[in-house]
């Protein structure tokens, strides 16, 4: 005989409630639907107001928490869609807490619909650069037989009998060529290079670091032993040596792991690195996938297959059943925060993941973020560097102080003699030369260039075959530098003068990324990483040449003024189209705010740090929480009033817990 289950269904929508619906189970008539038990995880489809979702069973109850009158049947059971397990709905109730959402918005960006592939143009971009450095090796290689034949002819000249002042101009054009040919030559190899990339490791520690690897690993494992979360401080190019060795153990000992990368673009190399290794047991995973390749995927990560996966963010919601490590590769790095609801960290949800499964966690960066290093201080976390000297493998550090040179004229346009010097020096040794602007356009920069290097070829970031490269911090991130020999940063000021509290910590982070990505270590150059400035006093420069120790200066700034790690934040983002009315609607839920909440500090209304031409105005209110036993209670507060603030002046409001 049938009976009735009343199952309550989590739907991918913007709810403060889970709405109950009921199913005929047991029964054998088609027109009683569905026949089948019904459990948790199950995916089902459900009508709500005028359309159909496909939900997930959160509750399976005898009896409804609503009258029964108002309770709908289910649509039907989706059998064809696998269970969602127990470990991903605690994984999205607890994210849906800590960012103060709705769980339907947290389950909407773990299955998507439709996958907006915001990262496609990072693949696209690397496809152009490929075919970019295609092309520059074919035209490099005509050049070559150009210069070659010139150069035959020149020696053809000179075996013939002339005056001395003919034979003296034949022997410098000779050389002239030669020389060029010894260029082209190291671009043609250059360029093989780029094709063929070698894996991040640094061939200059040679058998040190071969013969080490596993020690550090054993270190690394202890901690984990004593059930830590380790926070590797190494520099990126020998990182991979470290994560074959640990996913290999996990592999052996039958489990899955997670590999996280900020975006698709940066994690090519790291993947070309571990695939050597791993093989098909290297799964690569993105918001680019389709969904069947997920589907895939999903499938074999729920049968509890031992594979590795290297993904961006969004593969913490995937379905691991046999989770034993999950790695962050540049743990600091702002990608991992997403930037529409559930505004999620993907690097805090690894801890919370992690924490799920029973799985090990590392972190690695080579500038750890505060909240890392303060972790590490409170013992929850244990850093762990490496004393092989890879520091003596970074580029070498020169800063350039261009109040003064102007004031000694060692100026000509935007740049100064000492780095037109070391252009010099880099570019007759056949290396070539990145300048980068902190901000801005560039045209200045290209026109004061071709000045002082008329015969040199001046490209963008993506160029191959240029001898001088012009582009900006931001253009030029995902940028391959293991060809650049000489890299210049422009008036980096503007990214320490920013009104933010963070600023002196990103932009440390920036600068170590591009330093610490410099050179190629098959070439005997050592690499030049050069800052022009007209702060050269400023912490930030001090501590990127290892003059200052700027992470416990930051710390004790914001332990002073209550910011993060020593405080929660959370930003109330307020959307309209009329500036004005936004304002004032701010204003008052800031004023509600503060009468209701007590104990925090409430600041603005004020407009967002940067505003796109054209797009809807905002309003941010941001709001610091004291780190007590209070915080959880606070949260909650603090969401219920601005709901029904939302709900009462209909008006678009999200949150923001741990804004970057």
């Amino acid at each position: 005989m049938a009976s009735k289950r009343f199952l309550q269904v989590i739907l991918p929508l913007r709810l403060d409630w889970e709405p109950w619906y009921y199913a005929m189970v047991g029964s054998g008539d088609a027109d009683m639907l569905p026949c089948r038990e019904v459990s948790v995880g199950d995916r089902i489809s459900v009508r709500f107001g005028p359309r159909t979702y496909v939900g997930v069973v959160s509750n399976v109850s005898d009896t409804p928490a609503i009258p029964e009158a108002k309770v709908l049947p289910v649509s039907r059971i989706e059998t064809g869609l696998p269970s969602v397990s127990p470990e991903e709905i605690k994984l999205w109730r607890f994210m849906a807490d800590y960012y103060m959402c709705s769980i339907g918005e947290v389950y909407h960006q773990a299955y998507p619909g439709n996958r907006i592939n915001k990262e496609e143009a990072g693949i696209r971009a690397r496809q152009r650069h490929e075919e970019a450095v295609r092309k520059a090796a074919e035209l490099l290689r005509s050049r070559l037989a150009r210069l070659q034949d010139r150069l035959a002819r020149k020696e053809k000249e000179l075996q013939k009998r002339h005056n001395e002042k003919v034979t003296a101009e034949l022997n410098a054009a000779w050389k002239k060529i030669l020389d060029e040919i010894r260029a082209v030559n190291l671009r043609i190899d250059s360029l093989e290079r780029s094709e063929n990339p070698p894996v991040m490791e640094d061939a200059r520690l040679g058998l040190v670091w071969e013969n080490a690897a596993s020690e550090l690993v054993d270190r690394i494992e202890s901690v984990f032993k004593d059930g830590k979360t380790v926070l590797l401080d190494i520099q990126e190019r020998i990182r991979p040596k470290v994560y074959r060795e640990l996913l290999r153990r996990e592999l052996d000992k039958g489990r899955q792991s997670l590999v996280l990368v900020p975006e698709i673009a940066m994690s090519k190399r790291l993947e070309d690195s571990l695939i050597e290794e791993f093989g098909d047991r290297l799964i690569a995973f993105n918001s680019s996938k389709s969904e069947s390749v997920r589907r895939d995927m999903s499938e074999t990560l729920r049968k509890g297959e031992p594979v590795v996966i290297l993904g961006t963010r969004s593969s913490i919601f995937l379905p691991f059943s046999n989770l034993g490590l999950i790695i962050v590769d540049d743990e600091h790095d702002a990608s991992y925060k997403q930037d529409s609801t559930p505004r999620y960290n993907a690097r805090d949800m690894a801890s919370m993941l992690a924490s799920i499964h029973g799985a090990r966690l590392l972190l690695s960066s080579s500038s750890p973020s505060l909240e890392s290093v303060f972790n590490c201080m409170g013992g929850r976390y244990v850093r762990i560097d490496s004393d092989l000297g890879e520091k003596r493998c970074m580029p070498e550090v020169q800063l350039v102080d261009t109040r003064a040179e102007v004031k000694k004229n060692g100026m000509v346009g935007c740049l100064s003699r000492k780095l037109i010097a070391e252009m010099t020096r880099t570019i007759s040794m056949g290396g070539r030369v990145m300048l980068l602007r902190a901000w801005g356009r560039v045209d200045f920069v290209i026109n004061d260039l071709k000045v002082v290097f008329p015969d040199n070829a001046i490209g963008d970031p993506d160029s191959v075959d240029a001898d001088i490269v012009v582009g900006t911090l931001i253009s030029s991130r995902h940028a391959d530098l293991s060809r650049i020999d000489l890299l210049c940063v422009m008036q980096p000021d503007k990214m320490v003068a920013r009104q933010n509290f963070r600023a002196d910590e990103y932009a440390l982070q920036t600068l170590e990324l591009f330093r610490s990505r410099l050179g190629s270590s098959e070439k005997e150059m050592t690499p030049v990483f050069m800052i022009q400035s007209a702060q050269s006093d400023h912490p930030v420069y001090k501590a990127l040449m290892g003059n200052e120790d700027l992470c416990s200066k930051l710390l004790d700034e914001r332990r002073e003024f209550s910011y993060p790690p020593y405080s929660r934040l959370v930003d109330i983002i307020l959307r309209g189209r009329d500036a004005e009315a936004l304002e004032s609607l701010a204003f008052q839920l800031g004023q509600q705010l503060a009468s209701a909440l007590h104990g925090v500090d409430l600041e603005g209304p004020m407009p967002p740090e940067y505003e796109k031409p054209g797009s809807s105005q905002i309003r941010k209110l941001r709001v610091v929480l004291p780190k007590d036993r209070g915080l959880a209670a606070r949260k909650q507060g603090m969401k219920n009033i601005v709901m029904q603030f939302a709900r009462e002046r209909r008006c678009d409001i999200h949150l923001d817990v741990d804004p970057l």
